[in-house]
């Protein structure tokens, strides 16, 4: 890693990983704030929910909040990329409504976004890791690129579909009924598949087990009611708990900290 900070709701890296002899996934995960992956070089490729985008220099990643993603390492050359994730608030209101309609990958190569990204290497060098002119510089290069790529756009990439068409409608409904009380039965019975068709599928292609991806989803959900201002009892009761102290343990394992303190 050439460089890194990270200060309460913006995160930035430029990392360089050397892929081992035997090629890796880095690990499916999630988050509650966006983030951004800008390509440099390497071989991989990135997954994003059911859909899977083989990257090529000057591609930019974007992935909203709650969705799960990873990347697959393809080959043994260099991985460099830079990553910033960063919380709404940090973003005006009207870019953040231009940029929500974005998730998944964009060649931006040929626009001046790849120059602004390096800006945060230079303002570190400049000035230091510890400066609250370095957090106003930091999101002032965050805005400016969000404004120019939702000017661009850049030109959207190749996605190629994880799950077969049957599937892919399961988690349409999944994430269409996020809000209701769903279990395994639930869904076979609403789609009259086995549950071991439903599972296997999900864990082969998806990466993660189907009720995983479930809880995941409603916590995600419930988190971005919470920082809206919705009280943790509501929330319990609009994502489908049946009692509040399940969605609490279920919270604080996800996020890591009980509802009350978002």
């Amino acid at each position: 890693m050439l460089f890194k900070y990270n200060y309460c709701d913006l995160y930035y890296a430029h990392k360089i990983d050397e892929p081992a002899r035997q090629l890796s996934s880095l690990a499916d995960h999630y988050h509650t704030i966006y983030e951004i992956c800008f390509f440099i070089s390497g071989n991989a490729e990135y997954l994003i929910e059911d859909k899977r985008y083989p990257l090529k220099p000057g591609d930019l990643v974007v992935v909203k909040p709650g969705q799960h993603h990873n990347v697959h390492i393809l080959g043994p050359e260099k991985y460099e990329r830079y990553v910033l994730r960063f919380t709404e608030y940090l973003v005006p209101s009207d870019i953040l409504a231009r940029f929500g309609r974005y998730s998944g990958c964009y060649y931006v190569g040929d626009t001046v976004i790849p120059s602004l990204f390096s800006r945060f290497d230079s303002h570190i060098e400049t000035i230091g890791a510890d400066s609250e002119t370095l957090k106003m510089l930091f999101r002032c290069v965050l805005t400016e690129i969000l404004v120019y790529f939702t000017h661009f756009g850049g030109k959207e990439g190749t996605a190629i579909n994880l799950l077969k068409e049957d599937m892919a409608i399961v988690l349409d409904y999944i994430n269409k009924n996020i809000e209701k009380p769903l279990c395994l039965d639930d869904i076979c019975r609403e789609f009259h598949y086995s549950k071991s068709y439903i599972c296997q599928e999900f864990s082969t292609n998806i990466g993660v087990p189907v009720m995983q991806y479930v809880r995941t989803k409603k916590i995600m959900y419930a988190n971005a009611l919470l920082r809206s201002g919705m009280r943790p009892t509501e929330v319990s009761s609009r994502c489908g708990f049946s009692d509040y102290s399940t969605f609490y343990r279920m919270y604080k394992k996800i996020i890591g900290k009980s509802p009350s303190n978002d």
